[in-house]
């Protein structure tokens, strides 16, 4: 009857934490969504004021690897507009995605579908706000790699940093998704 007892008080106490869990994770994906608009239009304007600075027959590097190293690059300086491209679609996801998804099909162990679909969204800010700031710093270095100023992006463990990031996020989420949605 004791186990019974702190089982039922345990559950008392999680039933009441998950409303203002629910809640914060509702700002949290407003925050999260507004932090992802200011990054993205704000890198992909400074991506076009760098622009003017790259030489017209400019060999820009699209594709880096687990030092920041340059592993691909496209000829011609219209090919640095990947970059502001980039930027703009992380910016204004959150919203074209409001706009034209239907209702998300959920794992059949969910039982709370909406306490899942917040967690998922926060999951899904979180990521795309690192993915935008990875973007706006490859925004800034790389044409300082067309004009020979640096050979790989700063610092070295930038990219590394980037996946460990998304590596702790979606545990985060999987750990938050399991607690508050079964």
């Amino acid at each position: 009857q004791a186990i019974l007892a702190q089982a039922s008080a345990r559950t008392r106490r999680t039933s009441s934490i998950l409303p203002r869990f629910a809640t914060m994770g509702v700002q949290l994906s407003s925050l999260l969504n507004c932090a992802n608009a200011i990054v993205g239009i704000g890198s992909a304007f400074r991506a076009l004021q760098l622009l003017r600075q790259l030489p017209p027959g400019a060999v820009v590097p699209v594709k880096f690897g687990f030092w920041g190293e340059v592993m691909n690059s496209w000829d011609g300086r219209l090919a640095y507009l990947v970059y502001p491209c980039i930027s703009l679609s992380i910016a204004f996801a959150p919203a074209i995605t409001r706009l034209t998804s239907r209702e998300p099909k959920v794992p059949n162990w969910v039982r709370d579908a909406q306490a899942f679909g917040t967690v998922m969204e926060c999951m899904t800010g979180g990521a795309l706000l690192a993915t935008g700031a990875l973007i706006a710093a490859c925004t800034e270095q790389v044409p300082k790699i067309v004009n020979r100023e640096q050979d790989a992006l700063k610092p070295e463990w930038l990219t590394k940093a980037y996946l460990a990031t998304l590596g702790g996020l979606y545990v985060t989420g999987y750990i938050w998704a399991r607690r508050a949605a079964s």
